[in-house]
């Protein structure tokens, strides 16, 4: 990835983030936060796609992220060792989120968290 692709992780992070707090969701923003990192951070680093597109929308029980990044491949739940420095990505998602998965054509990839019911 270039520099320029390195940063946008971190900007989606935000915007989520700032999303977030208008919905009033603001319990949400770390885990989210979490998330749409991995999710972004895979899309660009393995994606073939010219463009990686976010939707991050919710429902009265539940918040969704997709990830589209144009490519046929799927994303494989990896197991990183002790010392390497990538392959969690997914397993943190699958650790943080209520159920995720990929669209048929696997051009997207998709996790959904419960909203806390104080909140909802």
């Amino acid at each position: 990835m270039s520099e320029e692709d390195r940063l946008w992780p971190g900007r989606v992070r935000r915007l989520g983030r700032e999303q977030l707090r208008r919905w009033r969701l603001d319990s949400l923003c770390e885990p989210v936060e979490l998330c749409l990192s991995e999710l972004v951070t895979n899309a660009m680093r393995y994606g073939s796609g010219p463009v990686v597109d976010v939707r991050l929308y919710g429902t009265a029980s539940h918040l969704c992220i997709e990830v589209t990044d144009g490519s046929p491949d799927r994303p494989v739940l990896g197991v990183a060792g002790v010392d390497d420095e990538s392959g969690r990505g997914l397993a943190l998602v699958e650790a943080i989120a209520e159920s995720w998965g990929v669209t048929e054509d696997g051009t997207c990839t998709w996790c959904r968290l419960s909203v806390p019911e104080e909140q909802s």
